[in-house]
């Protein structure tokens, strides 16, 4: 059913809550789970007036650090996982990656948020429930928002 599973990590205890779903789904299909963890990008300007668009090494070696230590702790339970750094808009990057392995299925969590909350912040769940190019699981926190 599932061949390759994406679930998008932040660090968060939060985001982690979509990890034992993800892991039950894996094992009871076989399917490799894949994850991924988006840094954000900072504009800098030079001081010739160009503009560039970087990435933290700092970010992306404590992201890759992070996920490295759940791919290891997931493959020692029998999961087959890999994992990706990327940079760049959350929600696009999510959706762009599942894509580009050919993902069955998206496990993430959600904040919760309603309303002008939702309003205020947006919400990455919802904007890659709208784009995905497959299936998404939403896992909501027992407490419903943080």
């Amino acid at each position: 059913m599932y061949r390759r599973i994406l679930v998008p990590l932040d660090g968060s205890e939060l985001a982690e809550t979509a990890i034992p779903h993800a892991e039950l789904l894996a094992s009871a299909t076989g399917a490799e789970l894949e994850l991924i963890r988006i840094t954000l990008l900072r504009f800098v300007q030079a001081p010739d007036g160009r503009g560039y668009v970087v990435q933290e090494d700092g970010d992306r070696q404590e992201a890759e650090a992070y996920l490295q230590g759940w791919a290891g702790r997931l493959a020692a339970r029998g999961i087959k996982v890999g994992f990706r750094v990327s940079g760049g808009n959350v929600a696009e990057e999510i959706v762009e990656h599942a894509s580009r392995i050919k993902a069955d299925l998206i496990v993430m969590s959600t904040h919760g948020r309603t309303g002008a909350r939702l309003w205020a912040y947006g919400s990455v769940a919802e904007k890659v429930l709208r784009a995905a190019p497959c299936s998404v699981l939403v896992v909501r926190t027992a407490s419903g928002a943080r």
